[in-house]
């Protein structure tokens, strides 16, 4: 097998002389080399092989195994001229002395008949003086030693005189992994381990070795591999060969002789692999022995693919399929107890306030009903469904989104948001739960009822409810009540332990007015007593809706707008967000601080500080109209915008160090006047100059 070193060689040769082309190797690991159409480029390739393979030789280093085996690749509409050209010069260089030119060019010769324009023909060269013609059609090629099948293999090297960087040596080793995983080779794997080949490491068509190893039952394979750090339940990138031959520009063959390499999927061509784990391959490749080993390492039984499909699924005898369901019980009830460890270790309050800022009393309200519904305290014959009351930016999108990640980690489909201003009008209904029989997209199935059925147990976010025309909320009282949707051709999804969170900025001023006016009103009263305590100060901060003003403004609203007391009615609990606190203005402000100071210092590596005077000043530009959302908006507009300007004027570089400073005009008292500056320490001047910038 010829040695990376000199395959880096002949490839950093070409990009130095600016010949294009690519290199290839097949799944011993021999090098091919494609010539295209070009043939005074195949010339030229032929060349730099033939000085870099002599100048090895003659070194005295071995570049090729005993069997003298060589593989050489051409393709292109003239073909046919370069397959004579090339084979000729490139087989020459590593024929054995009893081979002779003339019977290498007449045996080219004898074949070029069988080749069609862009058809691909392949030399064989072995010591028994045999060629081999094969075309990748799987036809038949009369040659003089009998009758042989096409078969390709390649792996593909790009070199374009721009990309002589490019470690080539890697992508080797990358393929041998693959190569040595699926004929269990260990002592290749280890080998390559030790090396450096990371062991996750990915074809480029999606897979990993340890995929092609649980396919084959490559025991051996699996376990190095699993005890050096791969990941048991990675997910394949590859969809099918049809997508995956668009996608990745290349021939449908192509794709379908690569992928048939390493899997042998005649039985099953029409299965959708992306984000099979490698217990899908081995269930598929019908191999009980890694089935045991991958459970032994904690694969997970019930990671789905892109068609939702778990390993089980496709078990093709009892044993396997028995072994996998009672391996499914055991690994769901040991998941449901760490999960129920982690509840107690780890709260949902807790969790959630370290992604959030404020709003104790919503986080409280939503912590304590998942509770019940998480540990069988609630009618599991109905669903949760929430409405989050309170103006703009103030989380209640994100709170949804922090329900969601706790619930189900980073399962994306887990999560299904609608924006519920797109159904404004009576007939967007049929967006939602599908088309009725004759009418056009009856097929497709609603935005709703398609995620559901994908994910019966998601947290699903109607955002701006009330934006919504009447009859879609109609079918909401169904939905909300039984736990069911029947979509457009009749099918009935059941839902019952999904998630149902409603937000709406119905109310908004009357919740922040009333808030507002509890705050203050505590705070009086705080400040009358003769010592203000932590107690005292916590006390003036969180206050509560009361149950009359809830019946008094805000239900009126609600009916108003909802114009229905049953779709009020189903709802399991209102939520309600109000206005930041001043301290919890002071943290926003801090957090948006600091995103600004982690860019500046990855994109820029300029060093950002600032006083607390910033913080209050910055902190008065809250409107609760806007919530957070003004905070972030006042920040670009104070600092950002002042940053980029004299990042702009090169009065800020790489390096600098940058004060962030609000101070008052001479003899103002009044601190909205207080103006922001910025005072530079230019670093890269060497002289730790300080000046300070003011821009308008």
């Amino acid at each position: 097998m010829i040695r990376p070193t000199v395959l880096n060689s002949i490839l950093c040769q070409a990009n130095a002389e600016g010949v294009t082309g690519t290199l290839l190797m097949n799944r011993e690991g021999m090098v091919l080399c494609h010539a295209g159409c070009d043939e005074s480029r195949a010339e030229a390739i032929a060349a730099i092989a033939s000085n870099i393979w002599c100048s090895y030789e003659k070194s005295g280093q071995e570049t090729f195994r005993d069997d003298k085996l060589k593989w050489f690749f051409l393709e292109g509409s003239e073909g046919r001229i370069a397959i004579c050209k090339v084979a000729t010069l490139l087989l020459c260089m590593v024929a054995n002395d009893t081979v002779e030119i003339g019977m290498l060019r007449s045996k080219l010769h004898a074949v070029k008949h069988c080749l069609e324009p862009k058809h691909v023909a392949i030399v064989r060269f072995t010591n028994a003086s045999t060629l081999l013609f094969v075309a990748p059609f799987l036809r038949k090629i009369n040659a003089n030693d009998g009758w042989f099948y096409g078969f390709t293999f390649y792996t593909t090297y790009e070199f374009s005189g721009m990309n002589g960087d490019r470690n080539h040596g890697e992508d080797i080793r990358k393929m041998q992994l693959m190569y040595a995983a699926r004929d269990d080779d260990e002592r290749t794997i280890k080998q390559l381990l030790q090396s450096g080949v990371d062991p996750n490491e990915r074809h480029f068509l999606g897979w990993t070795a340890l995929h092609v190893a649980s396919f084959h039952g490559s025991c051996k394979a699996l376990k190095v591999l699993l005890e050096n750090g791969a990941d048991v339940n990675t997910k394949d990138n590859f969809s099918n060969v049809q997508t995956v031959s668009r996608d990745m520009r290349i021939s449908f063959l192509e794709a379908l002789f690569i992928r048939e390499e390493f899997f042998n999927f005649q039985m099953h061509k029409n299965i959708e692999f992306r984000n099979m784990t490698p217990l899908h391959y081995a269930v598929l490749g019908n191999n009980k022995p890694a089935v045991e080993m991958l459970m032994e390492y904690g694969a997970d039984p019930l990671s789905s693919n892109e068609s939702g499909q778990l390993p089980v699924n496709y078990a093709q005898n009892q044993q396997i399929e028995e072994l996998l369901k009672g391996y499914t019980k055991k690994y769901t009830e040991k998941k449901a107890l760490l999960e129920r460890l982690e509840r107690q270790n780890y709260p949902f309050e807790e969790r959630v306030k370290k992604n959030m800022i404020g709003q104790d009393g919503a986080i409280s309200s939503v912590a304590s009903a998942i509770r019940r519904r998480e540990n069988g305290w609630t009618n599991d014959e109905h669903p949760l469904v929430f409405l989050f009351l309170g103006s703009s930016g103030v989380g209640k999108t994100e709170l949804a989104k922090q329900v969601a990640q706790y619930l189900y980690k980073d399962n994306k489909k887990s999560f299904i948001r609608i924006d519920m201003s797109e159904y404004q009008e009576k007939h967007e209904v049929a967006k939602f739960i599908g088309s009725p029989p004759g009418y056009v997209g009856h097929q497709q199935g609603g935005q709703l009822t398609k995620s559901l059925t994908e994910c019966p147990n998601a947290v699903v976010l109607f955002d701006e409810v009330e934006k919504a025309h009447p009859d879609v909320l109609t079918i909401m009282l169904q939905l909300f009540d039984e736990g069911r949707l029947t979509d457009g051709m009749g099918k009935t999804v059941d839902c019952k332990e999904a998630i149902f969170i409603m937000t709406s900025n119905l109310a908004a001023e009357e919740i922040a007015s009333h808030a507002l006016k509890l705050r203050k009103e505590t705070a009086d009263m705080v400040e009358k007593r003769l010592s203000n305590t932590l107690e005292d100060l916590n006390e003036a901060e969180n206050v509560t809706i009361s149950r009359k003003f809830k019946e008094t403004v805000v239900q009126p609203i609600l009916k108003r707008h909802l114009k229905r007391d049953e779709f009020i009615g189903r709802i399991t609990e209102i939520v309600y967000f109000l206005p930041f606190s001043r301290p919890e203005l002071l943290q926003l402000v801090t957090r948006e601080l600091e995103f600004w100071k982690m860019k500046a210092l990855q994109k820029h590596k300029i060093h950002l500080t600032w006083d607390q005077n910033v913080l209050e000043v910055l902190a008065d530009g809250y409107n609760v109209r806007y919530g957070a959302r003004s905070i972030k908006h006042e920040i670009e507009r104070q600092v950002v915008s002042k940053l980029a300007a004299a990042h702009e004027r090169s009065l800020i570089n790489d390096g600098s160090e940058v004060r962030i400073s609000a101070t008052l005009p001479p003899g103002e008292q009044d601190r909205s006047k207080s103006i922001i500056t910025i005072d530079v320490v230019n670093s890269n001047s060497g002289k730790g100059e300080t000046f300070s910038i003011t821009l308008d």
